[in-house]
């Protein structure tokens, strides 16, 4: 069966044993496969990767699976598996380019954030009903003069990494909004005498250590 599985940089995986993996080696377990527990994970579609992984900040590869196969949601696990090759930055957001209009509407939330996380259907996700589409909108600097105003706390801390509209920000009702101003590197001096321990916290840590993020 033909899948594709998501690896950080060094392609290692960070779920389960830790393995190393390398391109064009077969791989096969032993005892019984059990999803989540033993077999080698992977998905059929390249967007249902974002479930587990960032794709963004993963490399992506076609894999050939063989052997007993089992399905769990949106991911199959295998008995055997063979890395077949790495798909390119390009070729990754060709797919989503291609497939835009389906997966624009997939009601898989983390699949929709990876539609945004390649830049695309940013008109339509600023008006997710998922906070976290709406904050992989802010991260790619999209819509921020609606998103400064968005409801959800984490949504604003997007938009505050930005850099963008941090004189507003600075007096969000949310702690951890007022944090992410001062890790810009904003309003210290304000943000000092905040009335929350936790913000003045961390702008002294900031000041001490001369941090910004």
């Amino acid at each position: 069966m033909k899948g594709y599985k998501a690896l950080p940089h060094e392609m290692r995986a960070v779920h389960g044993n830790n393995m190393q993996y390398e391109l064009g080696k077969d791989y096969s377990i032993n005892g019984e496969v059990i999803p989540c527990r033993n077999g080698f994970h992977f998905c059929e579609k390249i967007e249902e990767l974002n479930c587990y992984y960032d794709i963004t900040d993963s490399r992506i590869f076609e894999v050939e699976a063989d052997g007993i196969i089992r399905q769990h949601e949106n991911k199959y696990v295998a008995e055997k598996i063979k890395l077949v090759r790495e798909l390119s930055k390009e070729e990754i957001k060709k797919y989503f380019e291609q497939n835009l209009q389906s997966l624009v509407c997939h009601n898989e939330a983390s699949v929709r954030a990876a539609v945004a996380k390649q830049g695309y259907g940013l008109d339509v996700l600023i008006h997710d009903k998922n906070w976290y589409v709406r904050a992989a909108v802010a991260k790619q600097g999209y819509g921020l003069n609606v998103l400064i105003h968005d409801k959800d706390n984490d949504v604003r801390i997007a938009v505050a990494k930005q850099g963008y509209g941090l004189d507003v920000l600075i007096h969000d009702k949310d702690t951890n909004v007022r944090i992410a101003v001062a890790k810009q590197g904003y309003g210290l001096d304000v943000l000092i005498h905040d009335k929350d321990w936790y913000v003045r916290r961390s702008v002294k840590t900031i000041l001490s250590k001369g941090v910004v993020q």
